[in-house]
């Protein structure tokens, strides 16, 4: 059995095959290169990417906690006032009647306590107040208020209670076009100074039925007072069928 011998010397590669097995091994360096390079990359965007959708439900859990903390706070607000509403419908409740405009309002039972372009009428019992412009604040003030069977022009103060004094108030109001910011506010005279206040904002053009509460302290003579604030829009506001009673304990 003979063996034959291959001298390596005596092997030759051509140049071509040289340069297709570098380039074979370039070729699959480059592709390796531009896969980690893009994986990489594709790796960077999706962080990124995660990152901001992370930022995005961060935002809205946010959202969502203020929304939630308004709700509480209005649902706090509505209890409040049906509890109030129940607190006077009581059958055992017992109302003292100190002003009633509910089968209309008189021209005497109101004056102007500030002067602007905005004025008020009375029409057909009813309360009208007119705005020109959103300039200037317009309060007007109850003079007319009947206790212990007579007619005085300011709410006389009750020393007898033990507690804070209790005062009812409701209406009918719509405009006749945009809105009208309200304040209806209990004050102190001679000093003015104001014991309670309820603002509402009325946009509606039919008739609507408000019912008001206050609470301040009973050794004070006091009086009521409407304001239409400067936010309000030009346009008219109508009051009818006031009424004005204090809890009787």
């Amino acid at each position: 059995m003979c063996t034959k011998n291959i001298d390596l010397n005596m092997v030759s590669i051509s140049p071509e095959i040289v340069i297709a097995i570098i380039s074979s091994l370039v070729g699959g360096l480059f592709v390796a290169i531009a896969n980690n390079l893009f994986t990489r990359r594709k790796t960077e965007a999706e962080a990124v990417k995660l990152r901001a959708e992370a930022e995005k439900i961060k935002a809205e859990a946010e959202k969502v906690k203020l929304e939630s903390q308004k709700l509480a706070v209005e649902i706090e607000k509505l209890n409040s006032s049906v509890g109030e509403a129940n607190y006077y419908t009581l059958s055992s409740a017992n109302e003292r009647v100190i002003y009633d405009g509910r089968k209309g309002i008189e021209g005497y039972d109101f004056k102007a306590t500030s002067t602007s372009k905005v004025f008020h009428e009375i029409r057909n019992g009813t309360l009208i107040i007119r705005r020109p412009s959103n300039k200037g604040v317009y309060k007007i003030q109850a003079c007319k208020y009947i206790y212990n069977i007579r007619e005085k022009e300011y709410l006389p103060k009750n020393e007898l209670l033990t507690g804070p004094r209790k005062l009812r108030i409701s209406c009918e109001v719509k405009v006749t076009q945009g809105h009208h910011s309200l304040v209806f506010a209990i004050t102190s005279i001679p000093k003015n100074q104001l014991l309670d206040r309820n603002e509402i904002l009325i946009d509606q053009t039919e008739w609507t039925e408000v019912s008001l509460y206050f609470r301040f302290p009973s050794h004070y003579d006091c009086v009521l007072q409407i304001v239409d604030l400067p936010k309000s829009q030009p346009g008219s506001l109508q009051i009818r069928k006031l009424f004005l009673a204090e809890r009787v304990e």
